[in-house]
């Protein structure tokens, strides 16, 4: 995230996708120096079971059709995202350009720890995405991507 802050002419208007994603929560300070603006970055974990690799967080993205919970969060909580942890592996759905460094995410990530499951467009996957829920919610405050955020200072 802090490549693609880098790349945004904030003093003009964004031209790159601003970073909001599922299940990941961070706060955001324009008035620091490029990469050290995304800051107190967050993953959201699933409840454990007994089918689950405590090194893989694949589960259901953290959110569930129906998890009885009302609010669209599956069990589980907010954890701390180590970067200097190398042995976690997470899963994140996006489209191939931004898979294949648009934007500058994920540039990072090496290629063969990427792989690709669907050759759908984004269009095509969000609609299969609305066709398979009854409502569609948007996230409750506490679960948006931007928890906190510090524009420059002329703005």
């Amino acid at each position: 995230l802090n490549y693609t802050l880098q790349t945004i002419p904030i003093k003009v208007s964004f031209s790159a996708g601003y970073p909001y994603a599922a299940n990941l929560r961070f706060d955001i300070d324009l008035t620091q120096p490029y990469g050290q603006r995304v800051t107190n970055m967050e993953v959201w974990r699933e409840s454990e079971n007994e089918n689950e690799n405590e090194n893989d967080n694949q589960g259901t993205g953290g959110y569930a059709e129906n998890d009885g919970g009302g609010d669209g969060m599956s069990a589980g909580s907010w954890a701390l995202l180590d970067p200097t942890d190398t042995t976690t592996k997470y899963v994140a759905a996006t489209n191939s350009y931004l898979a294949r460094g648009g934007d500058q995410y994920f540039r990072t990530v090496p290629e063969e720890a990427k792989t690709v499951l669907s050759d759908h467009g984004f269009t095509d996957t969000f609609a299969e995405y609305c066709r398979s829920v009854d409502v569609l919610l948007g996230p409750d405050l506490e679960a948006m991507s931007t928890q906190e955020f510090v524009p420059l200072e002329e703005y």
